[in-house]
């Protein structure tokens, strides 16, 4: 499933000396190939399917020249900044990571049920009747079968309390 976000943390990017010490150009082509790398499978690397995405490539869709990127390339790989694989795809090792943590919280998320002491949801509020759910057995018009409460008619006069007489004692006189 493709996630329509990533996090992005603009005090580890500001702070990031291998970063900081690029030029603007070069910063700016990594925050787009790192949107690009957010559509990577897998995540975080510079790929289209099974093709590597090459300097040519790149400069196309960031719409620069060849020369430009394979230059701005070689600032961001010079400072650091990012990684490459041994068949060429380069990728962003802070995506990577994210991805990873991201996994396994996925998968122990269904575990964690099996946890004693992981806080269960109340079936019932106390004192009150269960809520139906819309795509349960009851219809939302048996949620409010409960006859309503009788008003007084004045001031000062008692209230049908039903089963709690500390609901409406009296209506105090105004």
């Amino acid at each position: 499933m493709k996630r329509p976000a990533f996090m992005f943390y603009p005090g580890d990017w500001l702070r990031d000396t291998a970063l900081v010490s690029c030029s603007l150009a070069a910063r700016g082509l990594w925050i787009h190939m790192i949107c690009l790398m957010h559509e990577g499978c897998p995540y975080g690397h510079l790929r289209v399917g099974a093709k590597v995405i090459g300097s040519a490539n790149l400069a196309r869709m960031v719409g620069s020249t060849a020369a430009e990127i394979k230059a701005l390339l070689a600032e961001l790989r010079e400072a650091g900044v990012l990684s490459e694989t041994e068949d060429g795809t380069i990728y962003s090792r802070r995506m990577v990571k994210d991805e990873k943590h991201r996994a396994a919280r996925a998968a122990g998320g269904i575990k964690s049920l099996e946890n004693p002491n992981v806080p269960r949801p109340k079936d019932t509020l106390q004192g009150y009747p269960p809520t139906p759910s819309l795509g349960g057995s009851l219809a939302v018009a048996d949620a409010f079968a409960v006859p309503p409460k009788t008003f007084p008619a004045r001031p000062g006069t008692i209230v049908n309390a039903g089963q709690n007489p500390r609901l409406f004692d009296a209506v105090p006189s105004l």
